[in-house]
């Protein structure tokens, strides 16, 4: 286990839910790696991780990145 969902004692059960999703894909991202699957599986549980972190502050990564690469590369102009 990356880390027990004991260490999350003061958050909300929103933020509990949240933070066990993500820690259930990091998990399975792991083990995806260990068991030397293709990037794309390890990726794809890497995604979840993230958009079930996201679900906590309402931002996802995909949208922060996008918006780096418009405003580094001004992609479009």
């Amino acid at each position: 286990k990356l880390l027990s969902t004991t260490k999350f004692h003061n958050g909300s059960r929103v933020e509990l839910l949240c933070g066990k999703r993500a820690l259930d894909y990091l998990e399975a991202a792991l083990e995806a790696m260990t068991l030397g699957m293709t990037p794309d599986i390890v990726l794809t549980e890497t995604e979840g991780a993230m958009a079930a972190l996201g679900e906590l502050n309402g931002r996802t990564v995909r949208e922060d990145v996008t918006n780096r690469i418009f405003q580094r590369f001004c992609v479009g102009k």
